[in-house]
C-alpha cells in the first residue's frame, strides 16, 4: 500500500470519488490535505492539485469541475497530444487536468444535460464527446490512470500496479422461446397469422416444436457448455414485465419460465433484466419481487431491457430495489466505451453530489449493435471484437459482451452468428 497526499484548495466530493477511481485503494492509499504547510513539509508522494506552485511534487492544474457542485453545460476543449486523446487541456506537468477529464466521462456527465432521445428514449452514441471525436473504442479514462501511475513510477519510484484483465460473457433473455409456452391466444393468433400469410413451413415448425421438436430459441445448454472450456461462468438477464409491445417474453408465472431459470441458475448467475417501461412506470422493485419468489434468492444484479438507461432515474430505482449491480452502461447503437472505461465502478449520482454503493460493469459489445446498427457481416464483426478485447487486455478492466439466446441460433438474420459467438469466446479467453 503506497500512501498519496494530494493537496487541494477544496475537498469536494467530486475529488474524493474520481481520484480513488484512477488510485484503487488495492494499490494506494490516498489522503487530502487543504494545508500548505503540510504538503510542504510531507517527505512522501504528492500531488498538488491546484494553481501553487509547489516543489517536489506533481501537480496538475485543476479545470474547476471538480470544485463544482451544480451541473452546467461547459466546453470541453479535446485534443490529441502524443497520440492520447485529453479533454480539459492546460500547461501543467501532465498537459491537461486528468482528474476533471476522468470525472466528466466516467461519470456521464453530459448525460445530465439536455439531450435529443432516440426512438427509445436513448442517449445516443453520437451525442456523447467521445462519438463526435472518434474514440468510442478507446478505454480512455484507463489509459489517463496508466498515465498517472506512469508519473507517479518515473517520478516518485512508486512502482506500477498490475493491469488485470477480466472477460464478462452474458445472455438477455428477451424472448425465451421461439415457440413454446407463449399461452393459448399468444399460440392461436400466431397460427392465424401464419396462416393468412401462407407461411406453411413456419407452420410446421411451430407444430412440431409444441410436439417435442427443441425449440430454435433454446441455446441455453450449447451457450453454457460452449464457455465451460474456457473457464467462463455465464450470466443470464431475464425479463419479467408483463407483456406488451416491447416485452414479449413468456411469463414469469408459467412452469416454461419456472423450469427455465432453474436450468440457467445451475449454470451461472441469475439477473433482472427490468422491462422496457420498468422506470417510466416505477416497476423494478416489483419485477425484482417476481424473479426473487422464483430464485428463492436476492437479484443483485441488474440489466436494462433495450438498455434504456436514463440517468440518475434508472440507478435510483435499481438502488431503491435493493440492486446493488448493473451492466446496462453501453451503447445500442455501437460498440465500445460508453463511459470511456472497462473498469467497474461506483455510480456517482452527480445531481446529489454523491458516490453510491451501486457498482457500474460497462458493457464492451453487444450482438444486436454489430449486427442491427452498425451493420456488420460476420466477419467485420470478429474483428471489431478483437479490437475492443486488445484495447482490455491492454489497459485492464473487464471485456463485457452481451448475447442474446435467439443470435446465437444460427436462424434467419443470424445465420453465421454463432462462429462470431465462439471467435468472441477464443479471443476474450486467452
Amino acid at each position: 500500500m503506497h500512501i498519496v497526499l494530494i493537496y487541494t484548495k477544496h475537498i469536494t466530493n467530486r475529488l474524493t470519488y474520481i481520484a480513488n477511481v484512477l488510485l484503487p485503494e488495492s494499490h494506494f492509499q490516498i489522503k487530502f490535505t487543504t494545508s500548505e504547510n503540510e504538503f510542504n513539509t510531507s517527505t512522501g508522494t504528492k500531488i498538488n492539485y491546484s494553481n501553487t506552485q509547489f516543489d517536489n511534487a506533481i501537480q496538475i492544474v485543476p479545470h474547476g469541475l471538480l470544485a463544482q457542485k451544480h451541473i452546467e453545460n461547459i466546453a470541453v476543449d479535446v485534443l490529441s497530444k502524443n497520440g492520447l486523446i485529453q479533454l480539459f487541456n492546460n500547461k501543467s506537468e501532465l498537459g491537461f487536468d486528468v482528474l476533471a477529464a476522468s470525472f466528466y466521462l466516467i461519470s456521464r456527465y453530459e448525460e445530465y444535460l439536455p439531450y435529443q432521445p432516440d426512438a427509445h428514449g436513448r442517449f445516443t452514441s453520437q451525442q456523447s464527446i467521445a462519438g463526435k471525436h472518434g474514440f468510442l473504442s478507446q478505454a480512455l479514462v484507463n489509459r489517463y490512470m496508466l498515465l498517472l501511475h506512469q508519473k507517479l513510477h518515473e517520478i516518485c519510484k512508486l512502482p506500477l500496479p498490475p493491469i488485470r484483465y477480466n472477460a464478462l460473457i452474458t445472455m438477455d433473455i428477451d424472448s425465451a422461446y421461439a415457440f413454446l409456452g407463449k399461452g393459448y391466444w399468444r399460440t392461436i393468433g400466431a397460427y392465424a397469422k401464419l396462416l393468412l400469410t401462407c407461411n406453411f413451413a413456419k407452420v410446421a415448425q411451430r407444430t412440431q416444436t409444441l410436439l417435442g421438436k427443441a425449440d430454435p430459441f433454446n441455446t441455453y445448454s450449447f451457450f453454457a457448455s460452449c464457455l465451460r472450456p474456457y473457464n467462463l461462468k455465464p450470466m443470464f438477464f431475464i425479463l419479467m414485465g408483463d407483456y406488451g409491445r416491447y416485452d414479449k417474453n413468456i411469463s414469469y408465472q408459467g412452469k416454461y419460465m419456472q423450469k427455465l431459470i432453474a436450468q440457467l441458475k445451475t449454470y451461472g448467475t441469475i439477473g433482472l433484466h427490468p422491462s422496457y417501461y420498468a422506470v417510466a412506470k416505477n416497476k423494478i422493485g416489483t419485477e425484482c419481487k417476481r424473479i426473487q419468489k422464483i430464485t428463492h434468492e436476492d437479484v443483485q444484479h441488474s440489466r436494462f431491457h433495450f438498455l434504456r438507461l436514463k440517468l440518475p432515474q434508472a440507478y435510483r430505482q435499481l438502488l431503491d430495489a435493493g440492486i446493488t449491480n448493473d451492466y446496462s452502461m453501453g451503447y445500442a447503437d455501437c460498440a465500445g466505451f460508453r463511459a470511456s472505461t472497462s473498469l467497474t465502478h461506483y455510480f456517482f449520482d452527480i445531481e446529489n453530489d454523491v458516490t453510491t454503493p451501486l457498482q457500474i460493469h460497462p458493457l464492451t459489445v453487444m450482438d444486436a449493435s454489430l449486427h442491427s446498427y452498425m451493420k456488420m457481416q460476420p466477419d467485420e464483426a470478429c474483428d471489431e471484437i478483437s479490437k475492443l478485447i486488445n484495447e482490455v487486455k491492454k489497459y485492464g478492466g473487464t471485456f463485457n459482451s452481451l448475447w442474446h439466446n435467439d443470435t446465437i441460433s444460427n436462424l434467419g438474420i443470424w445465420q453465421n452468428w454463432q462462429a462470431v459467438f465462439m471467435h468472441t469466446l477464443k479471443q476474450a479467453a486467452n
